[in-house]
């Protein structure tokens, strides 16, 4: 056996008969007496392996009582010796594998979870596991050598699992293999009937610490709706942070339409990006959304003149450019779709327009889809409808917002109750002085709102769906 198996001391057991020993052979059971044992190994003594002359064990049970604790198969034998009758066993980690690599993953330290309850071989003692990798099927566990009286077949049956960020739950596991390393041990497990709960955490943890870049995790997504407490947005700076940011916005506007065919990654980027704060959603290592911020401090022109003289605009007059941004590019991940990003990406950009971002107004184009979502979160329309430039039968309006008194604008009770309320809770907490109106109407507006709201995603969803040109690819072309 290799050096960190030998530094692993045996747990001793020939004088008690804690354990009964079952092994079997060709079809053939037979007892067998524990000398001792550990996580990695264990010797047995047993006349009748050697009376037979056997070759090889296929199963091993270890018996608490009339209770099967620990049961293993096809172990390797490692040493026998006919002349005291002991055969030396090496539960040795299975060569198949066990965990699909593709969604195997290993947690960063300080997001590797707690796996913890009662030791199933010691009364009133609770044991800690780390949690190191997961995976569909299972998860690989960390504890100290003190432990090694745990083996590969024992069950641990309704512990507590905690990853950082969710809610405690119950989880039963069957270890499957084990290993020492340094001070540790590790043990390869595999879920024993997890819950419907747990299947949901287990897959929002490989989301949010895999890259959905180098791993397709779209059939996980799928059942994902809420990331809320996961999404993290940030300003873009670098170039490769931009490369993505470009593939990213191909990605959502041709998933939409809304690109020309012959469009390139690099065909994405245009003159207003230098002068413009380009923001990353990010779930774990993936990017799953962006937009940008677009300025006019020297008097520039903003990207919704293109569609609408800046001088012709009402609201926009004796108000010089400066003081208008263009929230522009908004783009999120086509298998992302449907979920509470944009909600999130909402409440964060209120902050930034109301708090951080010294101007007047913010002006959005929007079609006609998009703009049942902005105006649901108070965007006021300040322009007649023109064409949309690439999407069919489309069209587009300029939309804004008043920063100064973005609460006080109409919006619906889905704004009021997913936007504006927790934003205003968290400028209070920072005692930010905002202007905002008794909330009490949109309790008795609530049904309504949230039902044309929701009819008006799905109509949104099934308009996607029949898109030409929808692709589901997730390779892009050359830049």
């Amino acid at each position: 056996m290799g050096a960190s198996k030998r530094q692993l001391n045996r747990i001793d057991q020939k004088i008690t008969d804690a354990f009964t020993c079952v092994i079997e052979c060709n079809g053939t059971k037979m007892y067998a007496k524990l000398i001792n044992y550990n996580s990695l190994s264990l010797m047995i003594f047993s006349p009748q392996f050697f009376d037979h002359k056997y070759e090889q064990i296929d199963q091993i049970d270890l018996f608490l009582g009339e209770r099967v604790i620990c049961s293993y198969t096809n172990p390797k034998i490692a040493r026998i010796d006919p002349a005291d009758g002991t055969v030396a066993i090496e539960l040795q980690r299975n060569s198949e594998k066990i965990f699909n690599p593709e969604l195997r993953c290993e947690l960063n330290y300080v997001r590797q979870g707690i796996f913890c309850g009662e030791d199933p071989l010691s009364i009133g003692t609770t044991i800690f596991f780390r949690i190191k990798d997961i995976s569909v099927s299972g998860l690989r566990l960390v504890t100290t050598k003190n432990n090694r009286h745990i083996t590969p077949g024992l069950q641990l049956y309704d512990f507590d699992l905690t990853f950082p960020g969710f809610q405690a739950l119950k989880a039963s596991v069957k270890i499957v293999n084990a290993q020492a390393s340094d001070d540790m041990l590790e043990f390869g497990c595999v879920f024993l009937d997890p819950s419907k709960i747990l299947k949901l955490v287990i897959q929002k943890n490989l989301i949010a610490n895999l890259d959905a870049n180098e791993v397709d995790l779209s059939h996980l997504i799928k059942s994902q709706k809420n990331f809320r407490g996961h999404i993290r947005m940030a300003l873009v700076s670098g170039d490769s942070e931009y490369q993505e940011i470009l593939k990213l916005r191909w990605r959502a506007y041709r998933n939409e339409g809304k690109i020309l065919e012959d469009t390139d990654v690099q065909g994405m980027k245009d003159d207003y990006d230098p002068r413009s704060l380009i923001y990353a959603v990010q779930i774990g290592k993936t990017v799953v959304a962006t937009f940008r911020l677009v300025f006019a401090k020297r008097n520039e022109d903003l990207p919704f003149e293109k569609y609408f003289e800046y001088e012709k605009i009402e609201r926009f007059k004796n108000c010089p450019r400066s003081q208008v941004i263009e929230i522009s590019r908004l783009a999120i991940d086509p298998i992302f779709q449907g979920s509470d990003i944009l909600v999130t990406i909402i409440r964060n950009l209120v902050v930034e327009l109301t708090i951080k971002v010294k101007v007047k107004y913010s002006a959005c184009l929007a079609t006609r889809d998009l703009a049942k979502y902005y105006t649901a979160f108070g965007a006021i329309p300040i322009t007649d409808e023109v064409p949309h430039p690439n999407l069919k039968d489309g069209h587009l309006r300029l939309y804004y917002f008043d920063n100064e008194n973005f609460f006080m604008k109409e919006m619906n009770s889905f704004g009021w109750f997913k936007i504006a309320r927790p934003t205003i809770k968290f400028l209070n907490r920072f005692r930010l002085p905002v202007k905002y109106p008794m909330g009490i109407k949109y309790y008795f507006r609530f049904i309504s709102d949230i039902t044309l709201f929701t009819i008006a995603r799905q109509r949104r969803k099934m308009k996607r769906r029949n898109l030409p040109n929808k692709t589901k690819e997730k390779k892009f072309p050359n830049p």
